[in-house]
Formats: C-alpha cells, sequence, structure tokens
C-alpha cells in the first residue's frame, strides 16, 4: 500500500501535521494548509490512501474539538486541491502559473465568503481584528518600551492598529498566494510522476497580464477615493494581485543569479534583505510584471 517513491515522507508529513494537534492547536493550524499538496497530489496521481486517511483524521479533529469547524484553514487542503484539480482536467491550454493564480482567487473568495458568514454570525472578523490590536499592544509594551518614550510607543502602536484595520484582508489573503506556492512546490517534491503541466519547475512560471490590470484598476480606485470605502478596496486589490507578481518575480530573479554564476551567500542575502524591506517587495513585484510582459526569465536562460 505504501511502497512507492516518497510514501514514508508522505506518511510522516500527515503524522506531523496532526501529531501537532495534541502539542498546540495554533501550530496544527498553521501547518494544516500543507496537507493541500499532499491531497492534491494524491488524487493526480491516483493515490487516494493518503486522500481518505487525511479526511479521516479531519474528522477525528472535529469530533475531538467542535470549535474547529470555524478554522477555514482545517477545510482549506480540500478546498485547494479540488479547485486546482478541476482547472487542470477542464481548462486544457492552462499552464501552471495561471494554474497557480485562478485556484489562488476561487480559494480567496470561498474564503471571503466563509469569513462573511461568520461575520454576520458571530462578529468573527471584528474579534479577530480586535486580537490583532491586542497582540499589538502586549508585543510593543514588551519588546520596545525600554526603548520609546510614552508618546513614540502610543503613537507606534496607533500607526500599527491602523494597518491591520486598513489592509486586515489583502494580510488575510496573502497567506493563500504563499500557501499556493509551497503547495505546487511540495506536490513536485513528493510526487515524482505528476502530469507535464503541474510538473512544470516554478522558476518557469508565467502569470496571465490580466491581474496588472486589476492591479492598475486598484490603484486608481485609491486615487480617486483615497483611504475610504471603494479607495481602501482598491488598494487592497492591488497589494492582493501584486503579491502573485511578487513571485514571479522571485522566479526571475532567481533565474538571473544562476544565469550570472552569483554565489549562494549573496542570494541568500539577497532574499533576506527583500523580506525585510517593504521597497524591496515592490521592485520584485515589479520584475514579476515585467517578466510576464517581456519574458526577462527566457532572455536570461538564452544570454
Amino acid at each position: 500500500m505504501f511502497s512507492q517513491v516518497n510514501d514514508k515522507k508522505i506518511l510522516f508529513l500527515i503524522f506531523v501535521i496532526f501529531g501537532a494537534y495534541f502539542f498546540a492547536s495554533i501550530a496544527f493550524v498553521s501547518l494544516s494548509y500543507l496537507l493541500g499538496g499532499i491531497i492534491l497530489g494524491s488524487v493526480v496521481n491516483g493515490r487516494k490512501v493518503f486522500l481518505f486517511l487525511s479526511l479521516g483524521l479531519t474528522l477525528l479533529v472535529l469530533y475531538m474539538n467542535e470549535q474547529m469547524v470555524l478554522v477555514f484553514n482545517l477545510f482549506y487542503p480540500y478546498v485547494y486541491a479540488g479547485v486546482v484539480w478541476l482547472i487542470y482536467k477542464k481548462l486544457e491550454n492552462v499552464s501552471k502559473g495561471d494554474i497557480f493564480l485562478l485556484s489562488t482567487i476561487i480559494v480567496s473568495i470561498f474564503f471571503v465568503f466563509y469569513m462573511a458568514i461568520l461575520e454576520i454570525k458571530m462578529g468573527l472578523i471584528t474579534k479577530t481584528v480586535n486580537e490583532a490590536f491586542l497582540e499589538v499592544d502586549n508585543i510593543s509594551e514588551k519588546v520596545l518600551k525600554s526603548y520609546m518614550d510614552e508618546k513614540a510607543l502610543l503613537d507606534y502602536q496607533e500607526f500599527s492598529k491602523s494597518l491591520i484595520k486598513r489592509f486586515y484582508p489583502f494580510l488575510a489573503l496573502l497567506q493563500f498566494v504563499i500557501f499556493g506556492v509551497i503547495n505546487l512546490y511540495m506536490v513536485l517534491k513528493l510526487f515524482p510522476n505528476m502530469p507535464e503541466r503541474l510538473a512544470e519547475p516554478f522558476s518557469s512560471i508565467n502569470i496571465s497580464f490580466f491581474g496588472v490590470w486589476i492591479v492598475n484598476l486598484g490603484i486608481i480606485l485609491y486615487i480617486l477615493f483615497g483611504e475610504v470605502g471603494l479607495g481602501l478596496i482598491g488598494m487592497n486589490l492591488a497589494l492582493y494581485f501584486l503579491s502573485f507578481y511578487f513571485f514571479q518575480g522571485v522566479a526571475t530573479t532567481n533565474t538571473f543569479f544562476s544565469a550570472f554564476g552569483i554565489p549562494v551567500f549573496v542570494s541568500l542575502f539577497f532574499y533576506f534583505f527583500f523580506l525585510t524591506n517593504h521597497i524591496m517587495w515592490f521592485l520584485i513585484s515589479l520584475i514579476g510584471v515585467l517578466d510576464v510582459k517581456f519574458n526577462i526569465k527566457k532572455r536570461l536562460k538564452e544570454a
């Protein structure tokens, strides 16, 4: 039953994810996203034993703790795998980059409706934002109090809270972009016999240009309406779609490093720098947009 390549690794990963529940539920919630790649690979490769095993353990968690039904993360792997599978089967000409784009958008829409229902029923979004505000206060009190006077600390707290309040939709949806990347990468490592379109290296992905138009629309809305109503919706939309091109930019940057033989430690320093600098985040995203338009990766590989 578990004789194929990587079966033991997959089993180990499944039990680590569900085992985390018994030590810290927050660790389980964070790790459960990784089941998306496992379930997708098991369905595509006909290894449905991993799907049924994951489903059985998920039902066990729900039986042990009914409150987990409020956590979208628990259902994400099944929604994600189902959406990717349907796109792959129904849209035969869609590349891996666009499978990544479309599946993430659809999963995000599911999440928005799910959270909207829970907000109406029990105010879950409001509670989540308020908890984030408390975390800002607690962490800043512990870490920054000795470095700032009271006024500076209060200003920092208010500024941080205003960012969370304004950009909560983007921050909430960004997780699906990140885990979409991780799961598409994982599925290649754990399931070596994936079909050609899904087996395309992530360093070669190309995302459709239509997302750039939504970025432009979002920016226009922000300019016209400012930091209220449609303006805030526009800016969150712009940031959300820009995050897709960030990962295309990372792939392009990686191709540049490989093409010119730049040492690994220089590459690692660069990636560490852009992860801690929002200006670099925008720069990498811009590189991704330019790659969509001018196919920079192909030119670098041919250089």
